[in-house]
């Protein structure tokens, strides 16, 4: 199916991003944080948010020692993977939030933070 900003010519499709999409995805919900037996690893998983069209992607922020940085940019086509692995971390505490984004390049708020303290 394509919408009115996408193009078909001869055997070449061009697909555009409609702008009609103003509409976040949900938020991320039900973050959560588990300590693998490795204490270096921590396993993340969510809820998959809702979206008018799809949610494609994600964002996840990880903080330590008061910098924030984004680890990881999940892109897929059709299906996201509600989980993340974070690994080879030093010993401390972290702090993990995520937003979801479509493909419109709309993006969530953050979800609500999830703090694990590796030995």
């Amino acid at each position: 199916m394509f919408g009115s900003d996408n193009t078909r010519t001869g055997d070449t499709v061009t697909i555009g991003i409609s702008s009609d999409d103003i509409t976040r995805p949900d938020a991320p919900a039900n973050l959560s944080a588990d300590k693998e037996q490795s204490s270096t690893a921590v396993l993340l998983s969510w809820d998959k948010p809702n979206d008018n069209v799809g949610v494609t992607g994600y964002k996840l922020y990880r903080t330590r020692n008061a910098v924030t940085d984004i680890i990881w940019q999940g892109w897929i086509g059709s299906e996201v993977s509600p989980f993340f692995r974070d690994t080879d971390l030093p010993g401390g505490s972290y702090e993990y939030r995520l937003c979801a984004c479509d493909l419109a390049g709309n993006s969530s708020s953050l979800s609500g933070p999830v703090v694990v303290t590796l030995p």
